[in-house]
Parts: C-alpha cells; structure tokens; sequence
C-alpha cells in the first residue's frame, strides 16, 4: 500500500508435481492493482490472472496449457490547460462535473488483452522430437472521451448560440479489436553432423477499428 490510495496485492498457487494424476504440475498467480493516481480523478484499475498447467503423456510426450488474461480500467486526460493548472493546482487531471467534457465519467480506457496455447511435444527414439503449439492472443481496447476535455470547445448550444442544450455534451467513442491464432510446428533430427531442423507457422489475425462522435452525457 502506498501514496495516494495505491495499493497492489496477488497471490501464487504452485502445486509441484502430483503424483495421483502422473506428474501433474499447476501454477496459478492472480494479481491486482488499483490506484486512485497523483491526477485528480485519473483512477487506474488492473487485474492479471495466470494459469499454467504441465502434464506429461507417456514416457515421451509432454502436454502444456497456459493461460494469462489482463484488464484495465483507466480514467485518461488528455493534459490540463496552463489556466486549470493555475485554477485547480498542478494535479488537475479530470472533473466530477457531468456538464463537462472533462468528466471523468466520460474518459477512460477498458483495455483487455489475452494470451493461451497448448503445446504438445514429444522427444521420440533415433534422435527425433517433435514440438506442435496451438495459440491464440488479443487485444482489445475500448476507450471514450469527450471531444475537447480541456474546455476550449463549448458544448452543443441553441440554435441562437444563447444557451446550451440540456444533456448535450459532445464526446468520442472508439473501439480496437485485435485477434491472433495460429499454429507452430517444429522438428529435429540429430544426426551425426549436427541437427537437421525443419518446421511450419501458420498465423491469422482480425483487426477491427472503429471511432463514433457520441453525446457523451447519452452515450448515443
């Protein structure tokens, strides 16, 4: 636990080796961090949680499965202008005003990513060995703002320009979706000369973007 609320935490579960299931080894470790951040308004929230799982088949084959998943909350400015700084003080990030586009309601990032394979390799007579790995891994990233946090754009006003429209503030919403998955297959040989090696990778991605002017009090 430290300054300004900061406080990291986790934990780790190793299991050795468990001889009632042939060998069986476990690790998992869950960690943790939340901070409300130096910036006024600018918490930051993590959580990584990994999983390992090792099991042999046979005398020649081993099986491994891993897992690591992370996510972010985080409430992000886009930097202070020298008149808030001299108004709030240098660790003015967002505001508590619903009114402002600088709200801390409407600027923050969702970000998650992801990373799991299953590898199987085998070490086979003669000299041979053979490693196949499955995997896949993400990032997604989700993010909103308003559209001119520091206060230089005004909000939607009347027709006129009088007046500010009830519940109108203007903002942006932006979607990243990343995906990987693929397959890796590698071979040896030893030969008396040294080690022949050969192998394949296979690998396909999606990769979607998007970004929507938005009221940011509506979220339409």
């Amino acid at each position: 636990y430290g300054s300004f609320n900061t406080l990291a935490y986790g934990a780790e579960v190793n299991s050795g080796e468990i001889d009632r299931t042939g060998g069986t080894r476990i690790v998992l470790n869950a960690e943790g961090l939340k901070s409300d951040a130096y910036l006024t308004n600018e918490n930051q929230d993590r959580q990584n949680l990994f999983l390992k799982v090792v099991q042999p088949l046979g005398e020649h084959t081993t099986l491994a499965i891993v897992s690591s998943v992370n996510h972010v909350h985080q409430n992000i400015s886009l930097g202070a202008t020298a008149a808030q700084i001299a108004q709030f003080g240098p660790n003015y990030g967002l505001s508590k005003d619903p009114t402002n586009q600088n709200y801390y309601g409407y600027n923050y990032d969702k970000i998650q990513t992801d990373f799991e394979y299953v590898a199987i390799r085998s070490a086979f007579g003669d000299g041979w060995s053979l490693d196949n790995t499955f995997y896949t891994y993400a990032y997604f990233h989700h993010g909103w703002n308003g559209l001119d946090p520091n206060g230089e754009t005004p909000n939607v006003t009347s027709p006129d320009g009088t007046a500010i429209v009830f519940n109108s503030v203007p903002g942006e919403r932006m979607k990243m979706d990343y995906r990987s998955f693929g397959l890796r297959t590698r071979g040896a040989k030893e030969m008396s000369f040294g080690t022949v090696k050969f192998g394949l990778w296979f690998d396909h991605q999606v990769n979607s973007r998007q970004q929507f002017e938005i009221n940011a009090a509506t979220s339409t």
